[in-house]
């Protein structure tokens, strides 16, 4: 039981942790010439949810995906005429 606890706790920490290391990106500016803009000029540059998800797909099944896309564009080209 002491052990579940540890590693909740854990867990929380990392939590707090990644946000905190979330914030500091969110803040994160570049130089453009002379001025200073934010890194990201979007929630949607900063927060990739495809990418997440590509994350959590075994690599083997993301090959087979690819794989049948591939296929697929190849047969669309193929019936077009391409």
């Amino acid at each position: 039981m002491m052990k579940a606890i540890r590693l909740q706790l854990t867990d929380k920490a990392w939590d707090i942790h990644l946000q905190a290391w979330l914030n500091v990106q969110a803040k994160a500016t570049k130089q453009q010439g002379k001025k200073i803009v934010p890194y990201y000029g979007s929630f949607d540059e900063f927060f990739k949810p495809q990418e997440e998800k590509a994350a959590d797909i075994p690599e083997h099944k993301q090959k087979q995906k690819q794989n049948q896309l591939k296929a697929l564009i190849l047969q669309a080209n193929t019936a077009s005429g391409g």
